[in-house]
This record gives C-alpha cells, sequence and structure tokens, in this order.
C-alpha cells in the first residue's frame, strides 16, 4: 500500500523532492519509516490535502502507530548523484 502511494506521490506531486520509504532491518519489530522532503510549505500543503492522501491517511491510522517528526538537515549530504537516490 505505501509502495503504490510512494509511487503516485512520485508521478503527482512535482514539489515533493523526496518520498523514500524504508524498513528496518535485524531482529525486533518491523518498523517503517518515511523519509519525506518537499520543495516548500505549499508542497506540504498540497500533499497533506490531496485526496490520495485523504483515502489513504484513514487506512494507515487504523493499521499502525504513526508518530510524525518534523526536522530540519543540520549536516550531511542526501545523495552524492541522482542516480544513487534511486530506490
Amino acid at each position: 500500500m505505501l509502495a503504490d502511494h510512494a509511487a503516485w506521490v512520485q508521478q503527482n506531486e512535482p514539489d515533493t523532492l523526496r518520498y523514500a520509504l524504508h524498513k528496518s532491518v535485524g531482529e525486533g519489530p518491523v518498523v517503517f519509516t518515511m523519509l519525506e522532503t518537499y520543495k516548500n510549505k505549499a508542497a506540504i500543503d498540497a500533499h497533506s490535502q490531496s485526496s490520495r492522501f485523504k483515502e489513504l491517511g484513514p487506512q494507515l491510522g487504523a493499521m499502525v502507530d504513526m508518530q510524525l517528526y518534523v526536522s530540519q538537515p543540520v549536516g550531511g549530504f542526501e545523495s552524492r548523484t541522482p542516480e544513487s537516490s534511486k530506490i
């Protein structure tokens, strides 16, 4: 479900710069993390107000314990080349 949604975001939200789903590895509970980067506040608003997001939100909320963290970069880099950022 999330992979399909990520593909939809890639095709329909050009100002969503990164929307990458990660899954924990190793022992312990499985944890999914979605890393999102937006061009600006308007892109965040467009994403959260899209009909697709409004459909998916309640479905996810019923299935998983979701926690939202908002952060900003303070060092490092996200990729060396555009090719290295492809999943």
